[in-house]
């Protein structure tokens, strides 16, 4: 069965987050209204005007994974990812997309304030990929692999990635891409739903 990718494009950030009792929601909400700001700021952007091969207009200054643009058109763009990308991921089971995706963010966004073996807040990236392996039949719970980029050291031009501490919930994982992998991407603005 294959893999379906997709990337979700700060979709959380026009979503309410739901978080526990044990994690302040002024963490997530600052979050939130930040990415909110930057969104604002970008929808009189046109993806459509982007040199091939720069940083999406959705990077704003955060890191995004380097890519080659194989084909464009009025459509959507082809995009090859290299081998060897790192990414933090958790895989969360479920039927409804928009649940599971938006848990597994929750998870993520924990590692990255701190709930990691370094007690270390890791910068934000851009995109968030969901990875979707599709249950056996109608009606089964999905695989939805959840991940988000790891950031390039720190001094603005490398294209080496930071060595991530271990994570401290057992439900995250650092993954590498050992073949990279191809994304058909398609640009629009507001939000998405299942």
């Amino acid at each position: 069965m294959k893999n379906i990718f997709v990337f979700v494009l700060l979709a959380f950030a026009v979503t309410p987050f739901s978080v526990s009792a044990a994690r302040p929601m002024s963490v997530a909400s600052s979050f939130v209204d930040s990415a909110r700001s930057a969104l604002r700021a970008t929808w009189t952007k046109d993806p459509h005007n982007e040199a091939p091969d720069d940083p999406p207009w959705f990077c704003h200054s955060l890191d995004c994974p380097k890519f080659k643009t194989t084909k464009r058109n009025a459509k959507y763009e082809t995009r090859l990812y290299p081998p060897g990308l790192k990414w933090v991921s958790t895989v969360v089971t479920g039927v409804k997309y928009d649940a599971a995706v938006s848990q597994g963010f929750m998870r993520l966004f924990h590692y990255i304030q701190g709930a990691n073996s370094a007690s270390a807040q890791i910068p934000m990236t851009a995109p968030v990929r969901v990875t979707l392996t599709p249950g056996d039949g109608p009606f089964c719970e999905n695989n939805f692999t959840v991940s988000f980029f790891v950031p390039y050291d720190g001094d603005g031009v490398s294209t080496t990635q930071i060595d991530p501490p271990e994570p401290t919930d057992p439900e995250v994982f650092i993954d590498e891409d050992p073949d990279g992998f191809v994304a058909f991407v398609r640009a629009f603005g507001g939000g998405t739903n299942e």
